[in-house]
């Protein structure tokens, strides 16, 4: 994750960081056993950095990348060596998603992982289903044999209205787990947490921004006039933990990104800031790369708006016949596995019109 400060998001946005009041978090979180996936990248080891202030009972980080485990493991293995446990595991894998201990089971589960890179997932579909899907209905099968008090998916802006194939697979995840907090089998409490584009985050526009700034390089916009909802790695982190208490089983929670932002407007602020003459900066235009759109929603047009108990959070109720039973996805997962590209990205489509 690029270095953030508050300072960045006024510089970068136009606007102030949305700081939320979390004290009502810390009494959901103290001498709690925490799973968190994705734990080695971008906001799921931001997510681990402010679990661990907490006075939580353990944090099982579970990540498939080596080394996103061995940098948490340098940042935290000392300070915190008896309430973190580093977990290498495909979060397809029911095994990922064990508690340490067989009679200990976890209290909150929060599903941060997923293939999130648009052009690259759209020419691997089969993967990418496999990967976000997969992983969603794995989730939701270890919610049902460890029955936590509380689950929390991450989701994306790009599953409303998704286009993509990135898209696609988290808006169908979306709607296995919805179907999972409407049969409530497990007592368990369901959130899905909605990300704008999180500034500085890996694969995000703004690292590859800084890059060709510092080589003195045309900075590539794909698409004049595309736009997009930002938000700071706080404000990401916030949403998820402001998610334990806000709203009701199956609601949709998301971080406030106020307006869009033009890219091109972006990358002249980030040059701005870090001193580039406006001479210098020079734009390369390019087509919209496969999968990418002009702009993106943050809602489903059904999905009723809700009042949060804490502002500026966004909160929204589900669409009726968003769900789908676990027993359909799991069936079209067996179909993607035995099929190709194609095959992945026809069954999306069907699935989802």
């Amino acid at each position: 994750m690029t270095a953030w400060n508050p300072q960045r998001t006024l510089a970068l946005l136009g606007r102030e960081e949305n700081r939320l009041d979390l004290s009502a978090v810390s009494p959901r979180l103290n001498g709690r056993r925490i799973l968190v996936t994705g734990a080695g990248g971008s906001i799921g080891s931001s997510l681990c950095d402010r679990l661990l202030q907490e006075d939580i009972l353990e944090l099982i980080a579970v990540d498939h990348s080596e080394a996103g485990l061995y940098e948490l493991s340098q940042r935290f293995g000392t300070s915190h060596r008896n309430r973190l446990t580093l977990r290498l595991a495909d979060c397809c894998d029911p095994s990922a998603w064990l508690p340490s201990q067989a009679n200990e089971p976890c209290d909150l589960i929060i599903h941060a992982a997923a293939h999130k890179h648009v052009p690259l997932l759209e020419a691997n579909a089969r993967t990418a289903f496999l990967n976000n899907v997969g992983a969603a209905l794995a989730m939701a099968r270890a919610v049902e044999r460890l029955m936590p008090a509380e689950a929390l998916f991450v989701s994306s802006d790009k599953a409303v209205d998704p286009t993509a194939i990135m898209g696609q697979t988290k808006r169908l995840a979306e709607r296995l787990l919805q179907g999972a907090a409407e049969s409530g089998a497990s007592g368990t409490s369901w959130k899905t947490i909605r990300l704008a584009n999180v500034l500085g985050s890996s694969g995000s526009v703004l690292p590859r921004f800084e890059r060709a700034l510092a080589a003195d390089e045309a900075l590539t916009l794909h698409g004049e006039d595309s736009t997009r909802f930002f938000i700071s790695p706080r404000e990401a982190v916030d949403a998820i933990l402001a998610a334990l208490v806000v709203g009701k089983s199956g609601d949709l929670v998301a971080a406030d990104p106020g307006p869009a932002i033009e890219i091109r407007q972006l990358a002249t602020k980030l040059a701005q800031e870090q001193g580039y003459q406006p001479s210098r900066l020079r734009f390369e235009l390019a087509a919209l790369r496969p999968g990418d759109r002009r702009f993106e929603r943050l809602w489903h047009a059904n999905e009723a708006r809700l009042v949060p108990a804490l502002s500026p959070l966004l909160l929204r109720s589900p669409g009726p016949g968003a769900a789908f039973s676990l027993a359909r996805v799991e069936e079209a997962l067996e179909q993607v596995r035995q099929g190709d590209d194609a095959d992945a990205a026809r069954i999306l489509r069907d699935m989802l019109s």
